[in-house]
């Protein structure tokens, strides 16, 4: 079975070049809702999906200079 891995991280670190996404959750749904947690003040959340199958996870996608984004963090 495929599962969504779903990354939240905040975006006043992507300007520096940085990455600070955690695992949010895994759903082997199309959806996911983010409501427990109100946005920092003065900053926003940016999310990443990834796929996961019982071989591996897929990757996050590719930064503007074509690089992989990282995952230090995998979901479990």
């Amino acid at each position: 079975m495929n599962r969504h891995q779903v990354y939240r991280g905040t975006t006043s670190v992507l300007h520096g070049g940085t990455y600070n996404h955690t695992c949010f959750t895994t759903t082997t749904t199309t959806t996911a809702t983010d409501t427990a947690v109100p946005t920092p003040s003065g900053n926003a959340y940016y999310y990443l999906v990834s796929q996961k199958n019982a071989c591996k996870e897929g990757d996050l996608g590719k930064r503007s200079n074509g690089a992989l984004r990282p995952n230090t963090t995998p979901c479990p």
